[in-house]
């Protein structure tokens, strides 16, 4: 069965990484591939899949140290290393986290769809409407 996690704190913002967690992050993982589709759809939201791929040199020592950061309001399908995820604790503040015990050295992979609006924020996916034409136009 596949369940919708909705993250309670999301907001338009994106998250911001500090340096701390860049370094961090820069420290145990390498090798970083994306591979994503978009359904662009008209109205207020669109919808992804991602695949994130990438190479684990030392496992964290805690929970709280390595997490994939997304600006979603919701996730579906979630898997680490093909194990569905169907927790709220996996799946909040804007952050995938990924746990010790879910990752292994070598490659790692999580994917996922998503749900999220079109920002309004200046950053990330965009929608314009042309008051001229009343066509709709997408930028990132």
């Amino acid at each position: 069965m596949d369940v919708t996690i909705f993250d309670p704190d999301y907001k338009s913002t994106h998250f911001c990484l500090s340096q701390a967690q860049a370094k961090k992050r820069a420290e145990l993982v390498s090798d970083i591939e994306y591979t994503f589709s978009l359904a662009l759809k008209k109205g207020d939201n669109y919808f992804g899949q991602a695949e994130i791929n990438f190479y684990v040199e030392q496992l964290p020592e805690t929970n709280e140290e390595l997490f994939l950061n997304c600006n979603a309001l919701a996730v579906s399908e979630l898997t680490i290393n093909e194990d569905q995820k169907e927790k709220q604790k996996y799946f909040c503040e804007q952050k995938i986290r990924l746990e010790v015990q879910d990752l292994k050295l070598g490659w790692n992979v999580v994917s996922l769809k998503y749900f999220t609006p079109y920002q309004q924020n200046r950053t990330g996916l965009h929608k314009f409407i042309d008051s001229a034409d009343g066509e709709q136009y997408l930028y990132s």
